[in-house]
């Protein structure tokens, strides 16, 4: 009996692993924008190319993992479609000229290293400790 409870309870931990792992991003932002806040409604139009001025009027630069875990969940929650989708939906808009898609990092480190030295960039990352003793980049948290 106990065998069966055992295994019931491992086989949950196994099945609800993978859903709290989708929600591993920190998204973070040039220190520049310092009093902002977004809904993820307003990071979804940014990831989109739909929102490009923060409230001071500088210009938004989003950034993007090229690939992972990490950018399949952010691109999956906060933008809601899938990467593939994603990446057609900015092919159509670079190919009629109404936007320019997100620089893209393969690398986490590259993509912390970018925000902080870009005014106005906003990106996401899998974790906030990988940003411990950088003062050019803040966490930002969504208001929704």
């Amino acid at each position: 009996m106990k065998t069966r409870i055992y295994m019931i309870l491992l086989l949950g931990l196994i099945v609800l692993l993978p859903l709290t792992a989708q929600n591993s991003y920190t998204i973070i932002v040039n220190k520049s924008a310092q009093n902002e806040t977004l809904t993820r409604s307003n990071l979804e139009n940014i990831f989109l190319g739909k929102k490009s001025r923060w409230s001071d009027g500088t210009k938004i630069k989003p950034v993007n993992l090229k690939e992972g875990e990490t950018y399949r969940a952010f691109i999956k929650e906060v933008v809601r479609k899938s990467t593939n989708a994603y990446m057609n939906y900015w092919r159509k808009m670079i190919f009629t000229g109404k936007g320019v898609m997100p620089v893209s990092f393969q690398d986490e480190e590259e993509l912390i290293n970018y925000v902080g030295r870009t005014e106005g960039a906003i990106g996401y990352i899998s974790s906030a400790d990988m940003i411990n003793g950088n003062d050019d980049v803040q966490i930002l948290t969504l208001s929704d």
